[in-house]
């Protein structure tokens, strides 16, 4: 059954007459996927509407790993961070801008070596990330060479077209408990939670709690009731109404914490993805019940609904991208329209 899906999907998501400068197809809602292993510069952006495929520019550092967001000042650009290639950790950050209705499909890239932006502080991949007010908190990771617990802070807000931008301590979030990699990260209701990872964090969730709106945190703690209930090592998340949806990175079921009952209350069944999803990844519109989730095990690309608690196929991954592990993932709304 899920293999006739497939088939119709991938004979619906690839035709041969889209017209790359058709402003209706340039400017609609879109998920960006980029990177993977071992070491691949390829960027993908799947339209929500024309629902096709189309090659962006590749990055210049081809990696995996890495970490994609959207910026909130330019709401058609997008920063790659750090990652992994060639056995080694990299810290370099490059700005990829879709600068004109022409090039919206297109785009070009920058990078921080050549233009003099930010780079990391010290290179780590398979970090989680988590954006809360205008800045990016990387978490642990891998530094090359082990897991590490250190928490970098990027100030997305200070970006501008000429790719200047800084990483602050105003907002510096303690260290992680335990060193990791592979975790995944999500804030709700002024909570930031960190979740599963290598090694013994597996089941392991860490929680913040988020003071006001400045972003400072108290430290970490580690509540019991919401800890994993399987091991769970790079896996995804969504959130949506005030709850946190985990997806893949083992099991296949679909997990959903409510942070009013993170101290007492625990995780709650949501459904299912239709297969095991392993080097999981997932992406949407926080305003949005639904939430588009893959990973290297198959090569569908799944539309899960918050509310119903069900996944379906939304498309497939384009050749370039099918099976390929730690593919970095960003959702952009439709161009001109600035999301945080």
């Amino acid at each position: 059954m899920i293999d006739e899906q497939l088939a119709r999907y991938d004979a619906a998501s690839h035709p041969d007459d889209v017209d790359s400068n058709d402003q209706d197809i340039a400017e609609e809602p879109c998920l960006i996927l980029m990177g993977g292993a071992p070491g691949r510069g390829v960027v993908e952006r799947y339209g929500m509407r024309s629902n096709c495929w189309t090659a962006c520019a590749p990055m210049p550092t081809p990696r995996f790993g890495l970490v994609a967001a959207r910026l909130p000042t330019a709401p058609a650009s997008i920063l790659a961070i750090g990652g992994l290639a060639a056995g080694r950790a990299l810290d370099v950050v490059e700005r990829y801008a879709r600068d004109s209705p022409e090039g919206l499909l297109v785009g070009s890239w920058g990078t921080s070596e050549a233009q003099g932006g930010p780079r990391l502080s010290a290179p780590r991949g398979h970090v989680a990330a988590a954006r809360v007010d205008g800045h990016l908190h990387l978490l642990g990771g891998h530094d090359g060479m082990q897991a590490v617990s250190t928490v970098e802070t990027m100030c997305l807000s200070s970006f501008t077209e000429e790719f200047t931008g800084e990483t602050t301590d105003a907002m510096q979030l303690p260290d992680l408990p335990t060193p990791r990699f592979g975790a995944c990260a999500a804030v709700c209701r002024d909570h930031l939670y960190v979740l599963g990872g290598s090694g013994d964090a597996e089941m392991r969730v860490d929680v913040a709690r988020l003071d006001g709106g400045d972003g400072r945190s108290r430290a970490w703690a580690t509540p019991r009731a919401a800890q994993l209930q399987a091991s769970r090592c790079f896996a995804a998340t969504a959130t949506y109404r005030g709850s946190v949806y985990l997806f893949g990175g083992g099991p296949r079921r679909v997990a959903r914490l409510d942070p009013r009952a993170a101290y007492n209350g625990g995780w709650a069944d949501a459904g299912e993805l239709p297969v095991c999803v392993l080097d999981t990844f997932a992406a949407g519109d926080n305003d949005s019940p639904d939430w588009l989730v893959g990973g290297s095990t198959t090569t569908a690309l799944w539309r899960y609904d918050t509310r119903m608690h069900r996944a379906e196929v939304r498309t497939v991954l384009p050749p370039t991208l099918a099976h390929a592990p730690f593919l970095a993932a960003v959702f952009l709304p439709r161009h001109g329209q600035a999301h945080a």
